[in-house]
C-alpha cells in the first residue's frame, strides 16, 4: 500500500481543481503542461501519489492563473479582501495580479464544495423541508433558493460543461465570504445584500 502524505492530497486537490475550472479531461490537461505528460501520471498528481516537478509545477500554475506558491500552499487570502476584489471584478477595474488571488480563493472554493456535497445534501433535506421554509422570511427564502439551486447543479454543470465559470465563482466566494461575516456578527445584514444580488445575478445568467 503506498503511503501517502496529507499535504500531497491537498496540492492533488488544488491541481484537479485547476483542471476541473478548465474542463479539462486528464489527456488534455497532461498535454497543455510543459514538459507534456501522460493521463496516467496526471491522475497520479491529482490523488496526491506522487506530486509534479518545478518546471511542470510551475506550468500548471500558469495554466490555471495562480501561483506556484497557491499550488503547494492553499490560498491565505482574507475574507474583507475577497469582498472588495469582488467589488472590482464585477466593475471590472481588477489587476492580473488581484484576479489571480481571487482564482485562487475560487478555486479553493470549489474544493470545498466537493468536500461538502455530501453533508450539505443531507443538511438542505432537514433545513429546507417545506414546513421550514414556509416560515422563512423573504430574505431567507431567497437565501435558501439559492443554496438549493447552487448545490443541485453546481457538480454536474462543472462535469458536463466547458463554460467558463469564473465570474460565478467570485461572486460565489464573495458571497459565502459576506454570510459567514454576517453569521459571526462581523457585518450587518444590509450591508450583505449587495453580494447576495451579485451572485443572483449570477445564479440567473448561467444556471436558468
Amino acid at each position: 500500500m503506498v503511503n501517502i502524505k496529507q499535504e500531497n492530497v491537498e496540492i492533488g486537490k488544488r491541481i484537479k481543481s485547476i483542471r476541473v475550472s478548465l474542463g479539462m479531461d486528464l489527456a488534455s490537461f497532461g498535454n497543455s503542461i510543459s514538459p507534456k505528460a501522460s493521463a496516467s501520471i496526471a491522475s497520479r498528481w491529482e490523488r496526491g501519489i506522487n506530486l509534479p516537478n518545478n518546471q511542470r509545477l510551475k506550468s500548471i500554475a500558469l495554466l490555471g492563473n495562480v501561483s506556484a506558491d497557491y499550488l503547494l500552499h492553499g490560498s491565505s487570502i482574507t475574507g474583507s479582501t475577497i469582498e472588495s476584489l469582488a467589488k472590482k471584478y464585477k466593475r471590472g477595474t481588477i489587476t492580473p495580479d488581484e484576479k489571480r488571488l481571487i482564482n485562487e480563493a475560487s478555486l479553493d472554493f470549489r474544493i470545498e464544495t466537493s468536500n461538502m456535497e455530501k453533508a450539505t445534501k443531507n443538511m438542505a433535506v432537514k433545513v429546507f423541508s417545506e414546513t421550514a421554509y414556509e416560515s422563512f422570511s423573504p430574505g431567507q427564502k431567497v437565501l435558501a433558493t439559492q443554496i438549493s439551486r447552487l448545490m443541485t447543479q453546481l457538480k454536474k454543470r462543472e462535469k458536463d460543461d466547458t463554460e467558463n465559470l469564473d465570474d460565478f465563482f467570485t461572486s460565489l466566494t464573495a458571497f459565502m465570504s459576506g454570510l459567514t461575516a454576517v453569521i459571526s456578527g462581523d457585518k450587518r445584514p444590509s450591508e450583505f445584500e449587495e453580494f447576495q444580488e451579485s451572485l443572483t445575478d449570477s445564479i440567473n445568467k448561467h444556471f436558468k
